[in-house]
């Protein structure tokens, strides 16, 4: 039997070759010009890619950012290739206006699935929280099948909040439809397969379940309960306490996210992270927020994806 630490720390080994990083670096001081580093000889500047249009965009003294947004985004980009871009600017900058326009830009081309985190504005979130942000976002691209993810967090939630409903708590994630796992496994619990947790009557997902009635999934759930990964990832789930599920859940979001990178109608991901010094603790903040390193570790498990930062820099 695969213990619960094995587990673990097969969700948070290192998959993926980072030494190909790109990495772009964009910072503004009011005493000198935007100035702009590329590393990696792969981002060519392109003419007649989805997203070339948007260098036309009319920003004052905002050329070079746009091109260096562009040149990252519509380049080719390997599954197993990091890209990253930072802006750290001091205020006034227009920073997150800057990211607005560039997301609505590229989410009226219909060729990226974008997701936006504003640290500034949610910064009470939980790092739960964010993780179904991302998913929420995200899941609206029916090329990304979050199926995987949605089995573990419903086990996750029976686990730590047994007397209610995942589709009530969230219901734009797992509500009508969304999540056809969530609906079988709920489906399940209605013919009496439930199990007793704190007293009330429960589903609560785990891998014995899945190989018991797995055999009734359909379609591109049936697709995905034959895929062997899957299996792998989920092996020895039932035997981990919640704190160690909770340690994994990014890893489980970043497992689906890989998933749609392999196909190959797979979509352009893009995920800006606005107010980042609220996390960080650059600058004046005090100190460094205990979900700085949980991000640069969501950020390592996403290779293909495009992650632009936005920060605050103060001088």
């Amino acid at each position: 039997m695969v213990r619960p630490v094995a587990w673990i720390k097969r969700q948070f080994k290192a998959k993926h070759d980072i030494s190909n990083l790109v990495v772009l670096f964009l910072h503004r001081r009011q005493s000198q010009q935007t100035g702009i580093m590329l590393e990696g000889d792969e981002l060519t500047m392109s003419t007649k890619g989805p997203f070339a249009k948007l260098r036309s965009l009319n920003f004052v003294g905002r050329t070079p950012e746009v091109d260096a947004f562009v040149r990252a985004l519509d380049s080719v980009q390997r599954h197993d290739e990091h890209r990253i871009i930072n802006w750290f600017a001091p205020d006034g900058y227009g920073k997150s206006t800057l990211r607005r326009k560039l997301e609505e830009h590229v989410e009226k081309s219909k060729a990226a699935s974008i997701c936006a985190l504003d640290f500034e504005h949610d910064r009470h979130r939980s790092h739960v929280e964010w993780l179904l942000r991302i998913r929420e976002r995200f899941g609206k691209d029916k090329r990304i099948d979050f199926s995987t993810f949605d089995f573990v967090f419903a086990r996750y939630f029976a686990l730590t909040r047994p007397d209610e409903d995942v589709r009530e708590a969230y219901p734009r994630i797992f509500a009508n439809g969304s999540s056809p796992i969530v609906e079988d496994l709920f489906s399940w619990a209605d013919e009496g397969l439930g199990v007793l947790i704190g007293g009330a009557s429960t589903i609560l997902p785990g891998l014995n379940l899945l190989y018991k009635y797995g055999s009734r999934l359909k379609g591109a759930l049936a697709d995905w309960w034959r895929t062997k990964s899957v299996k792998e990832q989920l092996e020895g789930i039932d035997d981990v306490e919640v704190a160690e599920l909770e340690n994994a859940l990014p890893s489980i979001l970043a497992y689906d996210i890989q998933r749609s990178q392999t196909k190959k109608d797979r979509p352009r991901i893009v995920l800006f992270l606005d107010a980042y010094e609220v996390v960080s603790g650059s600058g004046r903040m005090i100190a460094r927020n205990p979900y700085d390193s949980w991000f640069r570790n969501l950020v390592e498990l996403l290779p293909g994806c495009l992650v632009v930062i936005f920060g605050r820099l103060y001088i």
